[in-house]
């Protein structure tokens, strides 16, 4: 999923991708109502009570049972109309870029909250029962800043081998603090920015190939949680996590992204040969 780079200065095009983001969620939330009438039958909940909780879910916590991935659509969405808000009323790239680091210090913190188990005294406390009784965690806020360091990173992106020590370094600081909630989130979200930051210089985008990698994504991000529930569901497992899991579900997912694409590149040539005709 591309970060809006070029979307800065031109609200049109920050629009329509609210619209497309918007779209893609509400049609894969769609078809994953499924697993989430079941979970609720199972969790013996009126029809009333599941519809309340769907709601909330699909408006504030971005997830229902087995469809956990939507989460970053509903953050970008969320993210991307702070930007539209933001550049509409003041046109301040940096007034941008200060809310994104405020979102995410509120992410971590909340994360630390409701990680902690235990409701502390005080204002944080009345934070964690409003974050409990709302958005759950702090990952709603992720792409409010995400996306506008993106840009950043898009119009000024390091040297590789900045870009790869900071991404070293991330990684070494949240493996030393990972008993410090805050300060390992943290040194997380800057190996998030060194990776993107060696992703985005890699030179794939003028390959032929480039194209389908995108798309076999898509197809990869969007349907491995029903052939995850598949895989569990056949081989009788019940609800499986662990390394067999993860293996099955990668290897299913692949397979279903290049048949996909296999499909794809056939209805193409039979299309063109029709037209031809």
């Amino acid at each position: 999923m591309e970060q809006p780079a070029g979307c800065a200065r031109n609200l049109d095009m920050l629009k329509l991708r609210i619209k497309k983001l918007t779209g893609l969620y509400l049609f894969w939330t769609v078809l994953y109502l499924p697993p989430a009438v079941l979970h609720y039958r199972d969790m013996g909940l009126t029809f009333r009570a599941a519809a309340g909780m769907y709601l909330r879910w699909l408006f504030l916590v971005d997830e229902h049972c087995n469809s956990w991935m939507l989460w970053y659509l509903l953050s970008s969405i969320y993210g991307l109309c702070m930007i539209f808000l933001i550049l509409k009323f003041t046109g301040s790239e940096r007034l941008v870029w200060a809310c994104g680091l405020v979102c995410m210090a509120l992410s971590l913190w909340f994360d630390a909250l409701i990680d902690g188990g235990v409701i502390p005294p005080g204002i944080p406390g009345q934070v964690y029962r409003l974050v409990d009784a709302t958005i759950l965690n702090g990952r709603l806020l992720r792409g409010f800043f995400y996306l506008p360091f993106g840009m950043l990173l898009a119009k000024r992106l390091p040297r590789p081998a900045a870009a790869a020590a900071l991404l070293a370094a991330g990684l070494a600081g949240a493996w030393a603090l990972r008993a410090v909630p805050m300060a390992g989130g943290l040194c997380f979200v800057a190996a998030d920015l060194g990776l993107f930051a060696l992703t985005a210089q890699l030179p794939l985008r003028d390959r032929p190939f480039f194209r389908a990698l995108r798309t076999a994504s898509s197809v990869v991000y969007f349907t491995h949680m029903y052939l995850w529930m598949f895989w569990y569901t056949v081989t009788g497992r019940g609800l499986t996590y662990g390394m067999p899991a993860f293996l099955w579900t990668t290897g299913l997912s692949l397979l279903a992204a290049a048949l996909y694409l296999a499909l794809r590149a056939a209805w193409g040539r039979r299309s063109a040969r029709l037209k031809a005709a």
